[in-house]
């Protein structure tokens, strides 16, 4: 009996075979996701469309590890439907050839494919009120030549600024393809751009790589960011953000949503009978701005104010009081106190216990360092006072907050204790 069922279920499974020969044991629709996968976005779309499988019918999945630029797999028959993300106009060509069920997610456009796209101009309008609520009168953005993605943001964000009545200068010095290779040509640019642009100035980069780099010539350069030159970025990758120095604020896209929306159209198309011949593009909309250090501030005309919020931003977490700033920038008490209040409504000392509460944030969530040693890396000589300070600050003790393991603050605003 045990014989003839199982000759029964392999007679059943011989028959199960597609045009190319695959044995389809597994009866489920088989969907190829062509998405790059060694950056931050490209595995939030991989993580939107795994939250939509779990929660309708499974799909089989086939994934690689791709770049934009990555040809398509030698076979496309056995699949039912595609995802895909590339930079390769041909390669959109090719998989519309196929006839089979295809989800566009941007960099290259294709009138005959449905396209998920993030909304710059969303993107850009958060980006621009992000730095004009700071105080900042003089801006810049920094692109690639020939990029599309970028040329869209840079008009966007010109449109925002011009709307508030400034002007906005523009670096895109080094084309989009083979900029790669071309890094110390951009870096040249990137310097005699930055030297001559008015400070202090809010910067705009097309994507957080930029931002990284703009933010290495400034460093090279001595200029002090956010001090007088504050930088924003886009994409909220955080391993890139947090690499940078100081960390770069950046726009967030909505990844896993684009990823949600992307899989559930196909499964539509995967289901439809007919397939209109063109489509439009939807566009998802930007989740807001994570605010960090190279934002974290407000424009500063007076150089000496901003000598000290700088020496403050870089010496908080060792301890320092409003003596050691003094004895650094070398002006009155009361000269300081008043170009504080000022600048950024609060006072030195204000100031520094902000940066350290911040930082002991950070060390909470980040590490499984003791309170005692969480407490003296952020600057502080007492445990019992750190803790006190932390909760009048915070609202909960630093056990509490560790606990909660809160995420990203979007648009984190400063804390206005004094």
């Amino acid at each position: 009996m045990v014989q003839l069922e199982l000759e029964s279920l392999l007679s059943t499974a011989d028959s199960k075979h597609d045009s190319s020969g695959y044995r389809a044991l597994d009866t489920r629709l088989r969907v190829a996701l062509l998405v790059e996968t060694s950056k931050s976005f490209g595995r939030g779309l991989l993580r939107g469309i795994k939250r939509y499988t779990f929660t309708h019918q499974g799909w089989s999945i086939y994934i690689d590890e791709r770049g934009l630029g990555d040809s398509p797999p030698v076979s496309l028959s056995s699949f039912n439907g595609l995802i895909v993300r590339s930079a390769d106009k041909h390669m959109l060509e090719t998989l519309l050839d196929t006839g089979l069920p295809v989800v566009n997610l941007g960099e290259s456009t294709h009138p005959n494919l449905p396209m998920l796209d993030t909304d710059d101009d969303s993107i850009c309008h958060m980006a621009a009120q992000h730095l004009l609520e700071r105080g900042y009168r003089h801006f810049g953005y920094v692109g690639f030549q020939g990029a599309r993605w970028s040329d869209r943001r840079r008009d966007k964000f010109l449109h925002e600024i011009k709307q508030a009545g400034f002007d906005c200068s523009v670096c895109e010095g080094v084309p989009w393809e083979g900029h790669e290779e071309l890094w110390p040509k951009q870096q040249e640019v990137l310097t005699h751009w930055i030297e001559d642009l008015p400070r202090p100035a809010g910067v705009f980069a097309c994507y957080d790589v930029m931002g990284l780099r703009l933010l290495d010539v400034c460093r090279a350069l001595r200029i002090s960011v956010p001090e007088r030159v504050a930088v924003i970025g886009v994409d909220n990758d955080e391993i890139i953000c947090d690499l940078a120095d100081p960390p770069l604020s950046s726009v967030a896209h909505d990844v896993e949503r684009i990823g949600y929306e992307s899989a559930k159209l196909l499964d539509q198309l995967m289901a439809a009978t007919e397939r209109p011949d063109t489509f439009e593009t939807a566009f998802v909309a930007p989740l807001g701005v994570v605010t960090r250090s190279s934002t974290d501030t407000v424009a500063i005309d007076d150089p000496l104010i901003a000598a000290a919020l700088r020496f403050i931003r870089l010496n908080a977490s060792r301890g320092i009081q409003v003596s050691d700033v003094l004895e650094h920038v070398r002006i009155s008490r009361t000269t300081l106190e008043k170009g504080f209040r000022k600048a950024i409504k609060r006072t030195p000392k204000g100031e520094i216990l902000r940066l350290q509460i911040k930082h002991a944030q950070h060390l909470l969530t980040e590490t499984d360092y003791a309170l005692s040693n969480v407490s003296r890396l952020a600057g502080f000589n007492h445990t019992e006072h750190f803790c006190k300070i932390f909760k009048q600050k915070v609202g909960v003790t630093p056990g509490q907050y560790r606990v909660q393991v809160p995420g990203d603050n979007l648009d984190l605003q400063a804390d206005n204790g004094t």
